[in-house]
C-alpha cells in the first residue's frame, strides 16, 4: 500500500504545471514589486498599463473613449484586470492542466480579457513594463501567454497581439527565452520540441458585462464568477 501511494503521488505530479518558479510567481503575484499583473508605477516598472482597446472588428479604440463608455474610472478597469489575471496565472485548472503532448516547451494562450457593455466587446490592450531593463513598456496586447519549459515549469508571462501575427512574435521571442538555457539551439529544433496548447479553450475570453454596473454591489460578484468561470466549476 505504501509503495501504490508514493506511486500515485508520483502520477499525480507528472502532469501538473508547476507555477511555483521564482521569476513566474513573482511576475503574477499581486503583491509583489516585479509583478505583471498589477498596473505600472514609479515602485513597479514592470507593471501593466492599457495603452488602448481593441473591438470584436479589431477597430482601436483610446482607453479613455472605452472606460467612459463602459462607466467605470481606470482604477476599477485595473482592479479587474489585475484580479483577471491572477486568476488566470495562478488557477487551479492551470495547475491540473493535462497536455496530451510532452514537449519540452510549451506556448500556453491563457486567453483574453473581454469588457462588454450591451452588445459590443472591447478587449484591453496590455503591455507589461520593462522594469529593471530600461524605461517604458514593451509591446501591448489583447491576448495573454505563459511559457513553460522542462515540460511543467511556468516561468513567464506575456502579453501579444490575439491575431496570427500576435501569434507569430510570440513563438519569435519564445524561441529567444529557449536560447538563454539553450544557446545552441535552432528554430527547427525549438519547432520540434515545442507546441502551443489552450488550457481554457482555443478561444477562451474572461468577460466583465458592465451593461447594468452598479460599482457599489456588482464588483466582487462580477469578479466571482469568472473566477468560477476560469476554473471551470
Amino acid at each position: 500500500m505504501k509503495n501504490l501511494l508514493l506511486f500515485e503521488q508520483y502520477v499525480t505530479s507528472i502532469y501538473e504545471v508547476d507555477l511555483s518558479d521564482k521569476h513566474y510567481s513573482g511576475r503574477t503575484s499581486l503583491d509583489n514589486i516585479n509583478s505583471r499583473i498589477i498596473p505600472y508605477s514609479p515602485n513597479n516598472k514592470s507593471g501593466f498599463e492599457v495603452k488602448g482597446f481593441v473591438d470584436s472588428k479589431q477597430t482601436l479604440h483610446n482607453t479613455n473613449e472605452i472606460i467612459d463608455i463602459l462607466g467605470i474610472d481606470q482604477e476599477i478597469m485595473n482592479n479587474y484586470i489585475s484580479n483577471i489575471l491572477y486568476f488566470l496565472t495562478n488557477s487551479k485548472k492551470l495547475k491540473d492542466f493535462d497536455s496530451p503532448r510532452e514537449h519540452f516547451y510549451k506556448m500556453l494562450n491563457l486567453g483574453r480579457i473581454c469588457f462588454k457593455y450591451l452588445n459590443e466587446r472591447y478587449y484591453p490592450l496590455i503591455a507589461g513594463g520593462m522594469g529593471t531593463k530600461g524605461e517604458g513598456f514593451y509591446d501591448s496586447g489583447d491576448r495573454i501567454w505563459a511559457f513553460i519549459k522542462d515540460k511543467n515549469k511556468a516561468i513567464t508571462l506575456k502579453y501579444y497581439r490575439g491575431d496570427f501575427y500576435g501569434e507569430k512574435i510570440m513563438i519569435n521571442h519564445s524561441y529567444k527565452d529557449a536560447k538563454k538555457d539553450r544557446p545552441l539551439i535552432t528554430k527547427e529544433e525549438f519547432f520540434k520540441v515545442s507546441e502551443i496548447e489552450h488550457p481554457y479553450g482555443l478561444k477562451f475570453e474572461a468577460l466583465v458585462d458592465l451593461t447594468n454596473y452598479d460599482p457599489i454591489d456588482d464588483e466582487s460578484e462580477i469578479l466571482e464568477m469568472i473566477r468560477r468561470k476560469i476554473e471551470g466549476s
